[in-house]
Parts: C-alpha cells; structure tokens; sequence
C-alpha cells in the first residue's frame, strides 16, 4: 500500500502566542490567501488535502470546509498547538500560555481538547478524531487519549527544537505513541497513531545531520532551488515506491502551512521564502504526485482506519534508501517497537538507536556522532551551493554549533545554474 496525503495547516498567527518566537510578524489573523491557492490547486487537480485548522479558522470559514469535505473529499483535522490568541480557550475557563502544549496541566489539556473537539464538530456537523501538535509530552499524549483523539499529525522525524526530539528522535513512518516517550513507539497494542511532517531523504537527513531541508516541503525546497527539483522529488517518492514492496506499506506526507504561500508578510519565513515561487513549487508537486502511478491519495482518517484495522502494534519496515546526490552509498533502514538501525546493504551496523519498555533507551556513537560516521562513508560529499550555503545557516545558530553539519562541500556549483540538482 503506497499513500500519499497533501496537508496544510490554516490557522491564525500573531507574536504574543506563536511557538516561532523572534520570526518576523505585524499583527496577525489567517493566512486567507495561502488557504484559497492550496483550496483551488487541489480542487482543480482533484486531489483531496488534508486542512489543519484551529478555533479561529473554524469558526471563520466552517460553512466553506463543510461543503468541501461533502463535495471533494477533504478532511478536518485540528490545530491542537495555539500559534494565535484563541476566544474559545477563555471560554472554557483555561489560561493560553505561549509556546507550547508542554506549558499546560494535564487536566487543563483534557479540558482543551475536549472543548476544542467539541466545538469544531458541532461547528462542522462532522466527526473530528485527528489533531495535530508539535510541543508533546507524555500528558499531552495520554490527554489526547482521553479526549477521544485517534491519531496526531506532526512528528518531525529527528528534529531538533519544535518537537523537543533530538538526534535521538523519533522513527519516520506513523507508529503507535508510547505513553512514557513520544520519541518511542509504543510496545502495547493500539493506542494514538503518530504521522510525520513529511516524507524525508532518510540517508541525507540522517547523515548530515538536519533533516528539514531534505524533504518534500516545498517552502524548505524553494531555500535550496531556483527551479522545482523534479528530479530530486521523484527520487523520493521512488524510496516510497521502494517501502511499499519492501514493508507493510509506504507513508508520504507532502506538509506545506498556507502562511508559506501568503504574501501578506504577516506569517513566518516569508523573507526567505518568497510566496509565490513556493506556491509555483507546490503546483509542480501536486501535479507531479497525479502523473505517478501506483500511488494512492488518503485522507488521514481513511489510512488510521485502515491501519488500525491491519495492524494492532507498530510495524516494522526495511528499507534501502539510495543517495540522490550520488555522495552516500545506499544504506538499509529498519525500524521496529524496538529499535533503529541503519546499516550498509551487506550487513555492517553503522548506527542503531534502541527503545525499551516504550522509552528511549541507548544510542550507540555511529548514531550519536553523525558527522563522523558520513565522513567515513564519503570524505567530501558534494552539494549544490545553495544547500551548502543554507545549511551553513543553520549550523551557525549558537545553541546548535556543536549539533550542525561540518562537511567539506568542495567546489561549490554556480549559482545561476537554474535547478541545482
């Protein structure tokens, strides 16, 4: 079974509350011009998508999402993480804090779960059982339980700071959350189905370090390419192709947050994503993904019912991962309830992070210091320059100088070239 969803999340931002503090804002509201191109791209195309949205969306543009999901297919899920100031939080009698579901008590996030569920499907006439948070803990994880939520969309597989994983993080496919670890699946039957951001290059992101911009998020995309890399992102969805022969099934998450596109200057990464060659980008997706075949498009609640239904524990997937750079030699990745590991494909074990008892237990150094470990498997990989140049970025960030990418890029490639891939 090989999946594809397109997301976007439609929710309203302002400073005081947003998870981003220090991104460039004024005022604040709903991304209404990045939700009508990512509302019309899909309709046209007749792909469904996924909307994230929170209080504020609904309660602006519910008559709109109703007749959509009636007429289209789409599905609602909700923005479970405040990035504005929410009415309906007042409402019932809890405090918003800034930046994060971890700030909340356990009993005040059951009483904001319920609430937000509540309102959204006696707004939308629908059942609601997906939300979407980033800031986890294991009492988000258990209120969400508790509030009759069956999935949560948003793990950021090796992330660094939104989800508070670090290189030691979570898997890439959904997998049951343990109760005790959000970074480790879960070793008893069922319970809430984690999803990804995205589909990532696994070996790309694994190795040097910073998996956002090796990805199919085309505002990541746009900081690294002057033309949509065709090539790049139909290597990784040939790696979902892969899986899907390979393991129980293949997962493709294509995320882009409707403020990317918005040109309102009011939403973040504006400034170095420019809104409408991210808009071009993700047309060029969209079209792309309805051209393959073999592929099939889901809606979140279609794949956790399925899922729930075939699979009762975490799964285990294999897979060779191929290099679409041509630097690193194809790696197997493999994952279970257990553990992580990446390997050569004769067997060498070149890094494993184990799980136990549904928590994070020992990471051995290949997985600790990646650096080291590509430097061994190529000395000198070479990237296009402006890859180069954004990963630079990020490795100059002073709390992330220690956990940035150090590699040798060699000659760097011309920056007028067009695509540089």
């Amino acid at each position: 079974m090989n999946i594809i969803n397109f997301s976007y999340r439609f929710a309203a931002r302002d400073p005081l509350f947003d998870v981003y503090p220090g991104k460039p804002r004024r005022e604040g509201g709903l991304p209404w011009e990045g939700y009508e191109k990512a509302r019309w791209l899909h309709h046209v195309s007749g792909v469904p998508v996924t909307w994230i949205v929170d209080s504020v969306a609904i309660d602006q543009a519910y008559r709109r999402m109703r007749n959509d999901v009636e007429t289209t297919g789409d599905e609602l899920i909700l923005q479970l993480e405040p990035f504005a100031h929410q009415p309906l939080l007042e409402k019932l009698g809890i405090k918003q804090e800034p930046f994060g579901l971890r700030n909340y008590k356990t009993g005040d996030l059951v009483t904001l779960f319920k609430g937000l569920k509540k309102f959204a499907e006696d707004k939308l006439e629908l059942p609601v059982t997906i939300g979407s948070g980033y800031w986890l803990s294991a009492h988000v994880i258990r209120a969400a339980a508790e509030a009759g939520f069956e999935a949560i969309w948003g793990m950021c597989w090796d992330q660094k700071g939104i989800d508070g994983a670090t290189h030691r993080g979570s898997p890439w496919f959904p997998y049951y959350l343990s109760e005790e670890d959000f970074k480790a699946p879960s070793t008893k039957p069922g319970g809430v189905l984690f999803f990804p951001w995205y589909r990532a290059d696994l070996g790309n992101a694994f190795l040097l370090n910073h998996h956002p911009p090796f990805t199919t998020h085309s505002g990541e995309l746009v900081r690294w390419n002057l033309d949509f890399p065709e090539t790049y992102v139909r290597a990784m969805f040939a790696q979902a192709a892969h899986e899907a022969r390979t393991s129980p099934f293949a997962f493709s998450q294509v995320h882009l947050e409707c403020d990317w596109m918005d040109s309102s200057g009011i939403f973040h990464d504006e400034d170095t994503s420019p809104a409408a060659v991210t808009f071009e980008f993700q047309k060029k997706m969209v079209q792309l993904a309805a051209s393959m075949e073999g592929y099939e498009f889901s809606t979140l609640a279609r794949f956790v019912a399925w899922h729930r239904k075939n699979f009762e524990f975490t799964t285990r997937h294999d897979t060779v991962w191929t290099d679409p750079f041509e630097n690193f030699p194809p790696l197997r990745f493999a994952a279970d309830c257990d553990s992580l590991r990446v390997s050569t494909i004769d067997g060498e074990l070149l890094a494993s992070q184990n799980y136990r008892d549904g928590k994070l237990a020992e990471a051995d150094a290949g997985f600790l210091d990646r650096y080291a470990l590509g430097r061994r498997l190529c000395p000198n990989p070479r990237l296009p320059f402006a890859l180069q140049w954004r990963l630079r970025q990020w490795a100059a960030i002073p709390d992330r100088q220690e956990e940035g990418p150090r590699i040798d890029t060699g000659a760097p490639a011309p920056m007028g070239s067009g695509s540089l891939i």
